[in-house]
């Protein structure tokens, strides 16, 4: 959701919100999304399947070719909540929450793309640290994946393969996995 204020000619305001519909990049393009408030409430970072249309492909980030993704909050911002795909050709993928990571879709990045997913658990909530649900997988086709829970944080697994055999994979928990 995305909320501006627009000032009228009154001199007062209305508020004006919109939700944007997928992230996707052609050419080898970048995606870089960061949330860092200027308030003091905390928001999340949200990623949902945008509208569906004809020409539409699965994903709600997705990145041609070697284009990398970088999917970041920063304090006072708290969760990094994926309710959609995050694709990459290639690319590199971080996605990086100052608080928790809730993986509710598939990660995915081909060739030696790496991918790195940090949750800094800086916020005491009921989730804590990185939350894959079942049935979901973080992959790339032979590039390294590190999955990374600060602050006596959790990592609970769905599926982690890094390819062909010439990935490694390296979870750290300070807490349990």
């Amino acid at each position: 959701l995305i909320q501006v204020q627009r000032v009228n000619f009154r001199s007062d305001t209305s508020s004006i919100a919109d939700r944007l519909s997928d992230l996707r990049t052609t050419n080898n393009g970048q995606i870089k999304v960061v949330v860092a408030p200027t308030h003091l409430l905390p928001v999340n970072l949200t990623i949902n399947e945008g509208v569906t249309n004809p020409a539409d492909l699965p994903g709600g980030v997705v990145a041609d070719g070697t284009g990398d993704i970088l999917l970041e909050t920063r304090s006072p911002a708290q969760d990094v909540i994926l309710n959609a795909a995050v694709l990459s050709g290639t690319g590199h993928i971080t996605l990086s929450a100052y608080d928790d990571l809730d993986q509710n879709a598939n990660v995915q990045t081909g060739g030696l793309g790496t991918i790195y997913v940090l949750a800094g658990n800086n916020v005491a909530d009921g989730l804590l640290g990185i939350d894959m649900q079942t049935g979901t997988a973080t992959t790339s086709g032979g590039g390294n994946i590190r999955l990374v829970a600060d602050h006596e944080g959790d990592v609970r697994l769905g599926l982690v393969n890094a390819g062909n055999g010439s990935g490694d994979v390296s979870i750290l928990a300070e807490r349990r996995i």
